[in-house]
């Protein structure tokens, strides 16, 4: 069997009147130490490192022409195709060291977004066969040991040394959105009773079961198995949080241990909870787990909203937020701030968690309001400060489309400057299009940004790199010319 593996992320909560202060820390006081380790034990470590980075494989996608994309009105049949056609050179990596299985979370998601527009059972076999090599790359018995001494069912990225032997380690709380995607592959079996019991065409390379219901088993099995070691190891009952535990110590960041994660690594871990329970009530099973996960998640989801700061910008509210409120709370959220709201977006969209659409407008007007600078520049963070970039910040802030139409329009006109995009990519803007046909089907376009103006600076910057390119070639050539000469001489 392939010693096969994968990473992922995020698990935590805490109740609503919960004592914050208890858990937050001065960051300045936490020391980060380095772990000592033998070298003929390094040296085993890289060694096998580079086994299994060479037996990954996979292949990613391909990329898509911008010019077949129209930004308003009913996907095309062509601008699916398109996005198929970019999707069939995907094949996944049979592990997840140096996370090489990363990718494949985001190719699940818009693979799920162009079954929900389409119908087409095509991308549903795609997810499987991205699914069916998450489970051959979960660790598990007959596999490694892992942190707590014990061959754990979660997705490992790299070796590490632990009390005199070698062990696996993980991105303890991503694994929760990995958990998500497995959970919803098999939410989407159970809710198609016609194919449920017929064969899957994705070929059954690791025994998983050879019909869809067969596979969903699999999947929501494995995912809640990660889910109930995650929050066995890291679940605090007294404050409702899911926290580093104390097997951390022995990491390179024993400061991290009895405190929450940053906030986009707390809403994957919450992510993953939300959709196993959604999928285990959904078959009727495990109500009891069911109300503890959603339970978590909940107090998760109360603990951003108590903690987050509100004000005005041009006369609408905005948030103010950390990167982690619980260990460096007055550090503004940055680029990760995408990632938050791809998270918070899919809470809302659950309906599980008294979240308001009241609560997700200020997420946009923090966008186009504070960190929106004009002409397709955003500003690195959420209150405006660091670097400004042409950039948009991450496509999933599109999402937000849905409490105002014209971050689909700036962002939209930025992508449609370009004369290609991956096609994970364009996956997405093809949902937030067929979301804007659905909450704003008669919207006018106002022309807030020409893309023309972008090509404009492209190629400006073209220009520019061109022209030092060319000055530097000068340069060098007449340094050797001049060496030459002394040389003769």
């Amino acid at each position: 069997m392939k010693n096969t593996i994968l990473t992922l992320t995020a698990i935590l909560c805490m109740s609503f009147n919960y004592s914050l202060s208890a858990h937050t820390v001065n960051s300045s006081k936490r020391q980060k130490t380095k772990v000592s380790i033998p070298s003929e034990i390094q040296s085993q470590i890289d060694k096998m490192t580079k086994q299994e980075i060479k037996i990954q494989g996979g292949k990613k996608i391909g990329s898509v022409p911008m010019n077949i994309f129209k930004p308003l009105g009913n996907v095309t049949t062509k601008e699916l195709k398109s996005l198929k056609k970019s999707f069939e050179s995907l094949t996944p990596p049979h592990n997840n060291f140096k996370n090489n299985m990363g990718l494949i979370r985001r190719y699940i998601d818009v693979l799920d977004m162009a079954y929900e527009i389409s119908g087409d059972i095509w991308f549903l076999d795609k997810m499987i066969e991205c699914c069916d090599h998450m489970i051959d790359g979960q660790n598990g018995p007959g596999k490694y040991k892992s942190l707590t001494g014990n061959y754990d069912y979660f997705w490992p990225t790299k070796f590490k040394y632990k009390d005199g032997e070698i062990i696996v380690n993980m991105a303890l709380f991503s694994n929760g959105i990995i958990v998500k995607r497995l959970s919803r592959v098999a939410e989407i079996i159970f809710d198609n009773p016609q194919i449920k019991d017929k064969e899957t065409p994705v070929r059954d390379e690791f025994n998983l079961g050879k019909t869809y219901q067969e596979r969903a088993l699999v999947y929501l099995d494995r995912a809640t198995k990660t889910m109930d070691f995650l929050v066995d190891l890291c679940y605090e009952k007294e404050s409702g949080l899911m926290v580093y535990p104390e097997e951390y110590k022995w990491s390179d960041r024993p400061d991290f241990v009895g405190i929450a994660p940053a906030w986009n690594r707390y809403f994957m871990q919450g992510v993953g909870l939300m959709q196993t329970a959604i999928t285990l009530q959904k078959i009727g099973k495990s109500p009891k787990k069911v109300r503890l996960y959603h339970q978590i998640t909940q107090k998760m989801v109360n603990e951003f909203f108590t903690t987050v700061k509100r004000s005005t910008k041009n006369g609408k509210p905005v948030y103010w937020w950390p990167y982690n409120y619980y260990f460096s709370p007055n550090r503004a959220e940055d680029a990760h701030a995408w990632f938050d709201i791809d998270l918070m977006v899919q809470f809302y969209r659950s309906e599980q968690y008294q979240i308001t659409s009241d609560m997700m407008t200020p997420f946009v007007n923090t966008y186009l309001e504070v960190m929106y600078q004009g002409n397709g520049r955003l500003s690195n963070n959420i209150d405006g400060s660091g670097a400004i970039k042409t950039s948009q910040g991450g496509i999933a802030w599109l999402h937000l489309l849905e409490f105002n139409p014209e971050i689909y329009e700036i962002m939209t006109s930025h992508y449609m400057s370009r004369t290609k995009m991956n096609g994970r990519e364009f996956g997405e803007l093809l949902y937030a299009k067929y979301l804007m046909k659905k909450f704003h089907p008669d919207y006018q376009w106002k022309n807030l940004l020409d893309p023309t103006m972008l090509k404009n600076k492209k190629a400006s910057k073209r220009k520019m790199s061109s022209k030092r390119k060319m000055s530097s070639k000068r340069k060098m050539s007449s340094k050797r010319k001049m060496s030459s000469k002394r040389k003769k001489s």
